[in-house]
């Protein structure tokens, strides 16, 4: 993947914006939805306000255009990466629960290449990001490579 680099902002750690040819899953159409991870959650349950799952990747999996997925408060040690693109009229938000402090923690977690972040998309478009704290990252807090209509907002990195 070639990436070209096209502004860094720092606050402890690089959030990066970057430029790429990458590859995104195709947009659908379905009704939108609210889905919800949790610390405690479980990823057999239904991704529910009452019954969370407990991976971004699950959640991350599931979401479609205009589709909202809130984090609860806690740790999480796991990447929030972004496999499906939104659409202009519906993009796919991943937020913090409003109210609530939602830290993504890199510490001893493996990131495969050295471009990564603890929040990535590439090649995704029409994607919201909102109130995140990411900490300790080996590369960039926040990676976000390619696409069109890429918000992120209310998220700091230390």
């Amino acid at each position: 993947m070639m990436c070209v680099l096209q502004r860094i902002l720092t606050v402890g750690i690089p959030v990066a914006l970057l430029m790429t040819l990458g590859a995104c899953a195709p947009v659908g159409g379905a009704a939108t939805r609210t889905w919800y991870v949790a610390p405690g959650g479980d990823d057999s349950a239904a991704g529910t306000e009452a019954h969370p799952w407990k991976t971004f990747a699950k959640a991350a999996a599931a979401a479609q255009p205009g589709d909202t997925v809130y984090a609860r408060a806690g740790t999480w040690h796991e990447r929030l990466i972004a496999p499906t693109s939104g659409t202009a009229d519906a993009p796919i938000t991943f937020s913090a629960f409003p109210g609530e402090a939602v830290i993504i923690d890199g510490t001893d977690l493996a990131i495969p290449d050295t471009w990564g972040g603890l929040v990535e998309s590439s090649g995704c478009s029409h994607l919201r990001f909102t109130g995140f704290h990411v900490q300790d990252s080996v590369f960039a807090g926040i990676f976000v490579c390619s696409g069109d209509d890429l918000q992120v907002t209310g998220c700091f990195t230390t």
